[in-house]
């Protein structure tokens, strides 16, 4: 197989752009060897976007398999956001870190080559402007920009991998991406949303400290665009809730999934345990229901 269209390499610079009353700071360390990562350039409007691809490598490897079924995991990474704002209401510093996964892109990329050979199945691992080392700013992370970006992303890994069943899946904020695709993607043949805040006006209320959601000039509301949603009666939408989440209400993932099936599509509503200390990571039910995509195929 041919080497692939992605072959631009970025370095993002040290600090996010934000909005005036939300400062957003990124520890770029992480960054350090981002080069050492594979890149796909995404042209949006007058825009190009360096979008890192983690676990590239290990994920082309198993697509060059005989037995390989052209099915390929499209994992949307979520910004690790600690913000004091959670608990101090008039202070709206968000830091991002990476600790969490990896303490080099490198190191991630490595990791996730190791998930791809260790499945079987090529996983991609894609974040969203601005963070992960991608190019963009931070607040186009909850915009509709972030879907247009990583819909020509996962356009240039499609075609270069020839795959033609993909799987999509983000928990918390990268559900609202997940949300977006579902609007542009008639490809997508089962996607995972998790603890995500599908109600950005409710979700205001619910959790003030997050309003630098509305930092985005164009805030992507998966709510307000549920009829937009692509009808497609083979795929399975899975919806994830923790019923004692602090971060996101469960609401949210109930109305939204309850709006899809009134509209006809094929949804999955599960409650499953957060398995942090706030309720809010539901990362084994993801992957377990990642998983349960891959035998639907």
């Amino acid at each position: 197989m041919a080497r692939p269209l992605i072959v631009a390499m970025a370095f993002v610079a040290a600090a996010c752009e934000s909005t005036a009353d939300t400062r957003v700071t990124e520890d770029t360390s992480f960054l350090s060897d981002i080069e050492e990562v594979e890149h796909i350039v995404v042209t949006v409007g007058d825009d190009d976007y360096s979008v890192p691809v983690y676990g590239y490598r290990g994920a082309m490897t198993e697509s060059e398999e005989p037995d390989w079924g052209g099915t390929i995991i499209i994992r949307i990474l979520t910004p690790q956001s600690y913000s004091r704002a959670r608990w101090f209401s008039n202070n709206r510093n968000v830091e991002i870190r990476y600790d969490r996964f990896a303490a080099s892109a490198a190191e991630l990329d490595r990791n996730y080559d190791r998930l791809s050979l260790g499945q079987s199945i090529p996983i991609i691992h894609l974040p969203g402007p601005g963070v992960f080392g991608a190019g963009g700013r931070y607040d186009e992370f909850y915009s509709n920009r972030a879907a247009e970006v990583l819909d020509g992303a996962i356009s240039l890994i499609v075609s270069e991998f020839e795959g033609d069943h993909i799987i999509v899946s983000g928990a918390s904020s990268a559900g609202l991406i997940v949300a977006g695709l579902l609007s542009m993607r008639d490809d997508i043949r089962c996607a995972v949303i998790a603890s995500a805040p599908l109600d950005l006006t409710a979700h205001a209320q619910f959790n003030p400290a997050h309003t630098h959601y509305y930092g985005s000039t164009e805030p992507f509301d998966p709510i307000r665009h549920v009829h937009s949603v692509l009808e497609d009666r083979d795929r399975t939408i899975f919806i994830g809730y923790s019923e004692t989440d602090q971060v996101v209400s469960s609401r949210y993932q109930i109305d939204y999934a309850e709006a899809l099936l009134e509209l006809g599509h094929s949804v999955v509503l599960e409650s499953a345990p957060g398995i942090d200390q706030y309720g809010h990571s539901l990362a084994p039910w993801v992957w377990q229901k990642t998983l349960d995509c891959v035998d639907r195929e």
